[in-house]
């Protein structure tokens, strides 16, 4: 049985979305485009140097992926067919888990198809044809695994709406685009959703839910410090993502202590069981990315230079330390999950990760762990070779303070039929949870 939609377009500004919504609403579910990031481009969106949209989405709730959270009606699916956060722009790898953990989880959106893959499913170097709608980057395609795992294994809580607009036929044609005013930051507390009813707009007090700087969700799971990052504390996912105020960060069961600037860091367990006993965790660690050659202004609003592949990748440089039982090894992951090595600094639950291991992936262990879920291929052996203690010789400062490795992330540019990384399709993040159409 197929979903009848209306359209993701729309004519007019503000004024007409209520209309717009209303006639949506006579589908089985509603569908919204979002993009955020990119810059100049040439036609078909072929970037070229210039001006960048270089502003991170945290800096406030309902922009960003989150641009499109206040169309969704009350009781009724929510998707997305297109959506990305685009290069150049520094701040791309807070779209997927903010998508993910806030849209998918807190708000309890339905499905998500990305725009768009191009030829093929597998890391094509640099921003693949120079074009910002390709999404075979680490940022995008690489963090996947984490969050599809957290999604469908059903680690985060839909919360209740913190605002929930009743409007009437004549609201709709009103010619104005809110029948209340209420603040942003509501959306780090709970969905927004929408009724054509006739009813009493009801919102919670925001003050019930704000700590200092912090807004916590209502489902207790996510925390959104106002300075431009969140926290996700989940018993099975949890993780910081943004640009963190302080150092150390203190998770139900990590405590991390950073030292790069800008990051999404994500732990996520992979066989369903609660981080603090969990014996098969994976750890995704990404900092912000460039083009060999790459030239940007301090802000990072203007390119001067596009470059181009390899891509390079600022290592998240961090001492993780681990509550709950003993770990008994952290392994080094490639973009395909197979074991490449083992971080060798391991001091009982805690160890370092930083530029050595040249990946964005890591394994964490305890004892009964099963090698069967892990995705590592029955022909492959795991690395014996030692990562070096020392400072990595191809790590080097370029002029806009982004720590690189010289050689990329060491993602291959060619597809390993063999092993996607733990069997989870990350062509597209699908996840339709409401089988029920409204």
């Amino acid at each position: 049985e197929g979903i009848v939609l209306s359209t993701a377009w729309y004519a007019g500004g503000p004024a007409a979305d209520l209309a717009h919504l209303w006639t949506d609403d006579f589908g089985d579910a509603i569908d919204r485009h979002a993009y955020h990031g990119g810059g100049d481009y040439l036609r078909g969106g072929i970037m070229t140097e210039g001006s960048v949209n270089n502003t991170s989405a945290l800096v406030e709730p309902g922009t960003g992926m989150l641009s499109s959270s206040k169309y969704q009606i009350h009781d009724k699916p929510m998707l997305f067919s297109e959506w990305k956060t685009s290069p150049p722009a520094w701040y791309k790898m807070e779209s997927v888990p903010m998508y993910a953990f806030y849209g998918m989880g807190l708000y309890g959106w339905d499905a998500s198809l990305n725009f768009s893959l191009g030829t093929s499913a597998n890391y094509e170097g640099g921003w693949p044809s120079w074009s910002f709608w390709q999404l075979q980057t680490p940022h995008q395609l690489g963090q996947y695994p984490a969050v599809a795992r957290a999604i469908f294994d059903g680690h985060l809580t839909e919360g209740e709406p913190a605002i929930h607009m009743h409007y009437s036929e004549t609201d709709m044609y009103s010619g104005v685009d809110s029948k209340v005013s209420f603040d942003p930051w509501l959306g780090a507390v709970g969905p927004q959703v929408n009724s054509f009813d006739e009813g009493t707009t009801e919102m919670v007090d925001l003050a019930d839910y704000t700590d200092g700087n912090v807004i916590r969700s209502n489902t207790d799971e996510l925390f959104w410090h106002n300075q431009g990052w969140f926290t996700i504390e989940t018993e099975k996912t949890q993780g910081i993502v943004g640009t963190p105020s302080h150092s150390p960060i203190v998770l139900p069961d990590v405590e991390v202590e950073l030292e790069t600037a800008q990051i999404s860091l994500i732990f996520t367990t992979l066989d369903n069981s609660p981080l603090s006993s969990s014996s098969n965790i994976l750890i995704t660690a990404m900092g912000k990315d460039k083009q060999t050659g790459s030239i940007y202004n301090m802000d990072g609003s203007q390119l001067t230079s596009i470059g181009g592949p390899p891509l390079l990748l600022e290592p998240v440089q961090a001492v993780i330390h681990l509550g709950g039982d003993p770990i008994v090894g952290v392994n080094i992951l490639n973009e395909y999950g197979k074991v490449i090595g083992v971080v060798d600094d391991v001091n009982g639950n805690s160890f370092g990760i930083d530029g050595r291991w040249q990946t964005c992936w890591y394994q964490v262990l305890r004892e009964g762990w099963d090698e069967e879920d892990t995705g590592e291929p029955d022909s492959a052996e795991p690395s014996t070779d030692e990562p070096s203690t020392d400072e990595p010789a191809n790590e080097q400062k370029d002029d806009n303070d982004i720590t690189v490795i010289e050689d990329g992330c060491n993602c291959s540019t060619t597809p390993d039929n063999n092993n996607w990384l733990f069997g989870i399709g990350v062509v597209a993040l699908v996840a339709i949870r409401r089988r029920k159409v409204m």
